[in-house]
């Protein structure tokens, strides 16, 4: 496998605040791009959230449908201030608002529309939500958690697709399970016997994965916040990651 010393370069390119501000004056292959781009990481934690704060469950689908189909309008930016900050803060802050402006309206963009090509599988995120207990995460904080693990999830991702492209995918299968849980005991031998290599190649790709997962994080988070507050958000992401895991 190939040495890597910074995060791989292209996935992102452009931050998520960049896609926001930008988008509006796109056109609308570039702009539903950037629909789907956004709605893919974020819909599940704004889900989560506006169930917590109480809406049943189709309206809750109603509103995450209807916020994305404002979201990249100029007039709805006009009333966020995304100039700094970090970008879950400024989804929290929008997803707020509008769902108090649809309340008061009581004519929420209902689901389908014009947006029919988003991919949203509501039964998931509802799954998920029932798993949680009731009594004990905030709205906020409950966004937060979910927030987090799509953020994982995202990085996960990026990483399997750094081993298929080495044609490993193999090795990324029987690793990943040990992945985020160093404190446990990684048998390397049974590992290296069924990769068929030895146990010192497979502890230098166990080494080399780790290694690239964590750039890749770093670079995952770097995508949402200014530079100065990088480091900041990713201890917080890192926190609610420890206690899912329970390292």
């Amino acid at each position: 496998m190939r040495e890597s010393t910074t995060p791989d370069p292209d996935p992102f390119a452009t931050t998520q605040w960049t896609i926001v501000l930008n988008a509006a004056d796109s056109s609308e292959s570039v702009r539903q791009a950037a629909l789907e781009d956004l709605c893919q990481r974020y819909w599940m934690p704004l889900y989560v959230y506006l169930r917590r704060r109480g809406h049943q469950e189709h309206a809750a689908q109603d509103l995450v449908q209807g916020f994305f189909a404002q979201l990249l309008e100029k007039n709805f930016l006009n009333s966020i201030d995304a100039t700094k900050g970090k970008f879950r803060a400024f989804m929290l802050v929008a997803i707020r608002n509008f769902a108090a402006n649809e309340h008061a309206k009581a004519n929420a963009v209902k689901r389908g529309g014009h947006l029919d090509t988003l991919r949203i599988d509501y039964n998931s995120g509802e799954s998920w939500y029932r798993q949680e207990p009731s009594d004990q995460l905030t709205a906020e904080r409950l966004f937060e958690r979910r927030w987090a693990l799509s953020v994982m999830d995202t990085v996960m991702q990026r990483l399997r697709e750094r081993f298929v492209e080495q044609d490993r995918v193999d090795a990324f299968e029987i690793l990943e399970p040990h992945l985020l849980r160093e404190q446990q005991r990684m048998p390397y031998a049974e590992a290296a016997a069924q990769l068929q290599c030895s146990v010192a190649s497979l502890k230098s790709t166990m080494y080399r994965m780790r290694k690239w997962y964590r750039e890749l994080l770093l670079d995952e988070i770097s995508q949402t916040v200014d530079q100065k507050e990088v480091m900041d958000e990713l201890g917080q992401l890192l926190a609610v990651i420890s206690g899912e895991f329970g390292q």
